[in-house]
């Protein structure tokens, strides 16, 4: 982070005075804050350029009275510059005319910085821009449209800028900092660094942090030394050091530098609260359980212990050795299958499958996998069924993929029609072979046996009566008894 320390004519026009600023501040920041580079920023106005003859006494215009009696000579200028750079500090000036540019360049100065009230100041910007140092420009007044012309004038010609979001205001109360303007210059212009220049009351230590919470890396406040005479938005070394601690504090509460230790920490820890995997049943060796075979609860008993968050109901289980009812479930106890990735994969061919038949619907809607022989079969033997309606009468779509079928099953009480929307399906409805293509429909009754097929692919409507969950039979009872062959998720 970069923190630019603003003397401005805070020297009273005193080469001491001001070197006595420098040193305060070198034997606090310096010391103790060596995470920040720090930059002591100084001004130049040469003044008869600037200051018409006729109003330089006039007392209604005290700001140019203030100007006078604070100029320092450009040599006095160069020995502060000096003075600055032997206690560890860079420094940076702001010219207010032409002739200062000049100037600014002479002393060696590395970067020049805009006052807010030179902004548009296209003479001036002018002949900054032929130094071709980089610049720090102020948004204080600065309307939008002026800052869309200001920001591609230095950028067009490669001179690297900073923009200091800047409230000119003396001093800036918090509820006119306007600190998500920070965010909006950010999204403007994403080339350039956006940084704080700020003049709020001495003691608000609340700015500076939540433009480090922003991610600003760079800000800028006015400094001086305690004396009778000091403004109302100079910070001494005491209230700087205060300002930079919060500003730190923040930056560090933002960061996910230690995220990852942070959160193995913090895991371990919860998992001592986690609640645990025991078996409802006993369980033998090689069979198949799911997380409708467990309960859960505490306490955990090993770091092999599994929890709640290792059965979703996309995963299987299979046991290693005959598992008894109550006994804690442990890794080196089960085999488990994630199919979370396949699921995702099934749902995408459908999708995708879906949206080349031009079918459309408003989402989210069930839609059920059925893998009669286990998600490792599903590309021979499946189905996926979206349920639209199921009242008085029911709507779905099937999505058959190529080379799938649905095996042979009947309902008791459900009477289908299927339309073929897209491809060419087979149905084989009581042992006699039906061939549909797109736009064609065909009937099942009750107790007619049937099964669904197709080499290429097909979307087909079911208009049914109301279906019931218990009325599917199938002829192969291992079907009928796998309480397991259907994944439901949404689309």
């Amino acid at each position: 982070m970069k923190i630019i320390l603003e003397m401005a004519n805070n020297h009273q026009g005193s080469l001491v005075h001001g070197k006595r600023i420098i040193e305060a501040f070198a034997n606090v920041v310096q010391q103790r804050w060596p995470q920040f580079e720090f930059i002591m920023k100084f001004q130049r106005r040469t003044l008869k350029n600037i200051i018409h003859p006729t109003y330089a006494n006039d007392g209604n215009f005290p700001y140019l009275q203030k100007f006078q009696y604070s100029q320092l000579s450009l040599r006095q200028l160069g020995l502060l510059k000096q003075h600055a750079e032997q206690f560890g500090f860079n420094t940076l000036c702001t010219p207010f005319d032409e002739e200062s540019v000049d100037d600014i360049v002479t002393l060696g100065f590395d970067a020049i910085k805009i006052g807010s009230c030179s902004s548009m100041d296209w003479p001036l910007l002018h002949k900054i821009a032929e130094t071709k140092l980089p610049v720090i420009l102020s948004t204080g007044g600065v309307y939008h449209e002026e800052l869309y012309r200001m920001v591609p004038f230095f950028t067009n010609r490669g001179i690297p800028l900073t923009l200091m979001h800047c409230v000119g205001l003396y001093p800036t109360a918090s509820t006119d900092m306007c600190l998500d303007m920070i965010d909006e210059w950010r999204k403007n212009f994403p080339h350039v660094e956006i940084g704080l220049s700020s003049h709020e009351e001495p003691d608000n230590y609340l700015v500076g942090a939540l433009a480090a919470a922003k991610d600003v890396e760079i800000f800028e406040r006015h400094i001086d030394i305690d004396h009778d005479g000091i403004n109302a938005y100079s910070i001494t070394p005491q209230q700087c050091d205060a300002w930079l601690a919060n500003i730190w504090e923040a930056h560090l509460s933002c960061s996910a530098a230690n995220f990852v230790d942070v959160r193995q920490a913090e895991h371990n820890k919860l998992n001592t609260f986690r609640r645990a995997a025991f078996l409802k049943r006993d369980v033998k060796k090689g069979e198949k359980f799911t997380r409708d075979d467990v309960y859960f609860a505490m306490p955990r008993l090993s770091n092999d212990h599994l929890t709640g968050g290792s059965f979703s109901k996309y995963n299987t289980f299979v046991a290693k050795d005959d598992l008894q009812q109550h006994s804690a479930i442990e890794c080196k106890d089960v085999d488990i299958t994630h199919n979370r990735p396949r699921i995702q994969t099934i749902h995408d061919m459908v999708m995708k499958q879906l949206k080349e038949a031009n079918v459309s619907f408003n989402g989210p809607q069930e839609m059920e996998i059925s893998h009669h022989y286990g998600f490792e079969n599903f590309d021979e033997i499946g189905m996926c069924i979206i349920t639209l309606i199921n009242e008085e009468y029911c709507k779905k779509v099937l999505v058959v993929r190529p080379g799938q079928t649905n095996p042979d099953h009947y309902h008791k009480s459900k009477k289908e029609t299927f339309f073929v929307v897209d491809g060419e399906a087979i149905f084989n409805i009581n042992g006699d072979e039906h061939i549909l293509s797109k736009g064609q429909m065909i009937t099942v009754n009750p107790q007619d046996r049937h099964m669904i097929a197709s080499k290429t692919g097909a979307v087909i409507e079911e208009i049914s009566t109301n279906h019931q969950p218990n009325d599917s039979f199938y002829l192969d009872e291992n079907i009928n008894n796998n309480p397991h062959r259907k994944t439901v998720i949404y689309v």
